[in-house]
């Protein structure tokens, strides 16, 4: 893993996808968390709580549908960059909508998600080595579960200092940041490298 951690990091390109992969797959993770304490914050029923999950699936499939079609061009980078406006927007909608509309914004910002991640691994897993594939996804699932450890704790204080809506109004703030960072820096990186 050192190795892997040494020949990623000295790469730009492999530390702004790891960036964007982290960023999007912990936003991801902690709305399946956290997702059910919404919906009974909102006051939904059972009966309504799944009907939501049905439509939980069908987030993924056409989220990954969507994902698939994206062709690897220059654009793509502007299209991640743009998606992520969007997240950000569903999840402070979210903060601000404790009702369907909210729930709409989380099943958004989960979708988007699947939009981003399967073209931006993928062209991930072209760059890299053969040799250091394997390692290299685990070396990101590691560093994606040790951000979702430190978001999830500062996400649990939030809800249950404030609300739940509350904590996914401050992870959209933090998606809007690491989407300034990631026109200002990121961008153009990853745009070149496609």
């Amino acid at each position: 893993i050192k190795y892997t951690a040494t020949h990623l990091s000295g790469q730009r390109y492999f530390v702004q996808v790891a960036a964007l992969s982290v960023v999007i797959m912990t936003v991801n993770i902690l709305i399946e968390d956290y997702v059910q304490l919404y919906y009974y914050f909102a006051g939904f029923s059972l009966f309504a709580i799944g009907i939501l999950f049905f439509f939980d699936g069908v987030k993924e499939m056409v989220g990954n549908y969507v994902g698939a079609r994206i062709v690897q061009t220059r654009r793509t980078a502007y299209t991640y960059g743009y998606l992520l406006v969007f997240m950000c927007g569903a999840l402070l909608l979210t903060a601000w909508q404790v009702n369907i509309v909210g729930v709409l914004g989380l099943f958004i910002a989960s979708i988007i998600f699947f939009i981003i991640d399967v073209p931006l691994l993928g062209s991930f897993h072209k760059k890299l080595d053969s040799k250091i594939r394997a390692t290299s996804e685990s070396f990101l699932n590691l560093v994606t579960e040790l951000t979702k450890v430190l978001l999830a704790l500062g996400f649990a204080f939030i809800a249950n200092e404030y609300s739940i809506n509350i904590a996914f109004g401050a992870l959209g703030l933090l998606v809007l940041f690491y989407t300034i960072y990631y026109f200002a820096f990121s961008l153009k990186i990853i745009r070149d490298t496609i």
